[in-house]
């Protein structure tokens, strides 16, 4: 069985992945189910599992309403211009 992240490792993972782009504000890692609350500077604060926020490699962007704006952006973009 794993050892449980202490809050400094989930940091470090956390960081390495989402340098610049999120935030941890005011969260403490309890555990890989528990939500923390990350800070997009963008949008502002939004809640997320531990484990989803570091497993998910498919997902572009882990703040929902940027995932939005991307697939708005792919859409109009596919778009031919006379429609």
């Amino acid at each position: 069985m794993p050892t449980k992240k202490t809050h400094e490792e989930f940091k470090a993972e956390f960081e390495a992945k989402f340098d610049g782009v999120l935030e941890l504000r005011g969260s403490t890692y309890k555990s890989a189910r528990e939500n923390i609350s990350v800070y997009c500077p963008k949008h502002g604060a939004f809640e997320k599992t531990a484990s989803a926020l570091l497993r998910d490699n498919r997902s572009r962007h882990p703040c929902p309403n940027c995932v939005k704006e991307l697939l708005v952006e792919e859409v109009n973009s596919a778009w031919p211009d006379y429609l």
